[in-house]
């Protein structure tokens, strides 16, 4: 599509009482660049697959350009230089629509099946954010196969039962996806997951801490305390909710004496599993100062 259009600028501006090699040279840019590029890619690399599947871009869209400017020279009934036969002519529609249609349909085959994978890979992220968590039973690990439209999902926690099972698979349904597409395992079950998860050492460890986690979030507490300190679990939830790199938080409190008064100052230290941005950084102050007003802060953060 890109290259159509792309050469019908280029025709019209060719044909126009102004002609420039702006739009000519953008459809060149835009269409026969980028393709020619992952060519020379392809070879210095030696990737077989970027290559083929880069020139034959390259050559579908060197189709295209040149179908748009056929078009349009046909529209504008452009006198011939020279004289050609009708039988000429016959042979060059042969040989055109020929080279159209070859081209053509291999893309639409493959087109239709990047759709399709794009489409099961969106449904497949959706419908694991939806399952990540099922009665009672965590996801420890998944796997998205878009070429086989296969998804696997491995559980930690008690012992499977088929009402969990069928919600599970009721769930794919509503995200559009064949539930005999997927495969549910859990923890303890995964000796011959195609050797991905050959060590049951760290997945039973993986399941003892998860385990763990569940049995404190499920414990119903209206505040936290930390020595004198009262937190709210709102700013807890908040923090965790949004912003799930932060793994850790330590809270201590400082008296600061002046001769005119005391200050009470808070002190956070919050731990993050990666490197924060500034930017990320004082979203996280801003909330804090947000939920608490009144009090003096400090804010700091480690990795």
């Amino acid at each position: 599509i890109i290259a159509l259009f792309g050469g019908f600028a280029g025709i019209i501006a060719t044909c126009s009482k102004k002609k420039g090699n702006v739009l000519p040279g953008a459809a060149i840019a835009t269409a026969l660049m980028p393709p020619l590029c992952t060519v020379g890619y392809g070879l210095a690399t030696w990737q077989p697959a970027f290559f083929g599947g880069a020139f034959y871009l390259f050559a579908i869209n060197s189709v295209f350009i040149a179908l748009s400017a056929m078009i349009v020279s046909y529209a504008l009934k452009m006198p011939a230089r020279g004289f050609v036969t009708n039988m000429k002519k016959k042979q060059a529609r042969v040989v055109i629509y020929s080279v159209i249609i070859l081209t053509f349909i291999p893309s639409l085959f493959y087109g239709l099946k990047l759709v399709k994978r794009e489409n099961f890979n969106s449904n497949a992220q959706r419908f694991v954010q939806e399952v990540a968590f099922v009665d009672d039973h965590l996801l420890l690990k998944h796997s998205i196969d878009d070429l086989n439209f296969r998804i696997d999902l491995i559980y930690g926690g008690g012992e499977f039962n088929e009402n969990t099972r069928k919600n599970i698979l009721t769930k794919a349904k509503k995200a559009n996806i064949d539930p005999k597409s997927i495969s549910i395992l859990q923890g303890l079950q995964t000796k011959n997951y195609d050797n991905e998860f050959d060590n049951l050492n760290d997945i039973q460890f993986k399941i003892s801490d998860l385990t763990s986690i569940i049995d404190r979030q499920n414990q119903q507490i209206d505040s936290l305390k930390f020595g004198k300190i009262k937190l709210s679990k709102n700013l807890i939830d908040s923090i965790h909710f949004n912003f799930p790199e932060i793994i850790a938080l330590d809270l201590n409190e400082k008296h600061l004496i002046r001769f005119d008064t005391t200050l009470v100052v808070k002190n956070f230290q919050l731990t993050s599993n990666k490197v924060l941005k500034s930017s990320r950084r004082d979203s996280i102050v801003q909330l804090i100062k947000l939920k608490l007003p009144k009090d003096s802060l400090k804010v700091s953060f480690s990795l």
